[in-house]
C-alpha cells in the first residue's frame, strides 16, 4: 500500500471500486436513487479497513486545514451510518468534537434525519462530512437537521468533506465538494444504457451491490 497520497490507487488496490467489465451479458449495478451505472464505490471497504480508513480521514482533514479552517469551536456532522466513524475520526484529526444525525425515516424515496443524542453551543461552526456524494441529498438533509435543532441561525463551512465524489457534480447546493477521489464512470436512467443498441438492460440490474459484493467483485 506504497501510494503515498494517491487515493485513487490505494482504493483500486483494496477492492473499493467495481467497475464494469464490459461483457453486457454480466450485469450493471442500480444505485439508491434508481439510476444505474458501470462503476461503485464501496464505502464499507474503507471503513472497515483502520489503517486505510485513519489514513483517508487525515487526509480530508488536511484539506479542511488547507483552507485555513481550525479546530476551534468546531463541529464535524455526517448522516449515520457510514459518517458516524467519519465525524468522529476526522475530529480526532482536527481536536474538536463530532455529531451524526440519525436517519429517522428508513424510505429511500423520502428519508429524514433528526439530531437526537447531541446538543450544541451557538459559538460553534459545522463541517459536513459524507462518505460518498452521490446526489448531495444526505448532506442537504443533514444540514437541515441542525439546523432544526438549533433555535439560531448555525454557521455551516462553506465545504463538504467526502471520501469519494461521485455526483458528477462540483459542489452540493451552494458548498464545494472536497473529496479524496472523483472517479469517471457513466450513469443512466432505466432504458437509456449506452452500452446497448436499445438502451435497455441486457441483464437485470443488480441492487444493494455491497451485499453481494464478493461475486460482483468476481464478475468483474
Amino acid at each position: 500500500m506504497a501510494h503515498g497520497n494517491n487515493f485513487d490507487a490505494l482504493y483500486d488496490e483494496s477492492g473499493v471500486y467495481w467497475r464494469h467489465s464490459g461483457d453486457l451479458s454480466e450485469p450493471f449495478v442500480r444505485t439508491r436513487d434508481c439510476l444505474i451505472t458501470d462503476f461503485y464505490f464501496n464505502s464499507t471497504k474503507v471503513l472497515q479497513d483502520g489503517h486505510l480508513f485513519g489514513l483517508s480521514c487525515q487526509a480530508l482533514w488536511r484539506l479542511a486545514a488547507g483552507k485555513g479552517v481550525t479546530g476551534d469551536n468546531l463541529r464535524v456532522v455526517g448522516p449515520e451510518k457510514g459518517a458516524i466513524a467519519m465525524s468522529s475520526r476526522i475530529s480526532e484529526a482536527g481536536r474538536c468534537l463530532g455529531a451524526y444525525a440519525e436517519k429517522v425515516s428508513p424510505s429511500a424515496a423520502s428519508p429524514h434525519f433528526e439530531i437526537r443524542r447531541f446538543s450544541f453551543d451557538q459559538n460553534e461552526r459545522f463541517l459536513l462530512v459524507e462518505d460518498a456524494v452521490s446526489t448531495g441529498k444526505s448532506v442537504q438533509l443533514v444540514e437541515a437537521a441542525v439546523r432544526r435543532s438549533c433555535n439560531w441561525q448555525p454557521e455551516f463551512l462553506p465545504f463538504v468533506l467526502a471520501l469519494c465524489n461521485r455526483s458528477g457534480n462540483t459542489r452540493v447546493g451552494d458548498r464545494d465538494i472536497l473529496s479524496l477521489v472523483s472517479p469517471t464512470f457513466q450513469i443512466w436512467r432505466e432504458g437509456e444504457n449506452p452500452y446497448t443498441d436499445d438502451g435497455k438492460e441486457i441483464v437485470d440490474p443488480i441492487s444493494e451491490p455491497k451485499y453481494g459484493w464478493g461475486s460482483l467483485q468476481q464478475r468483474a
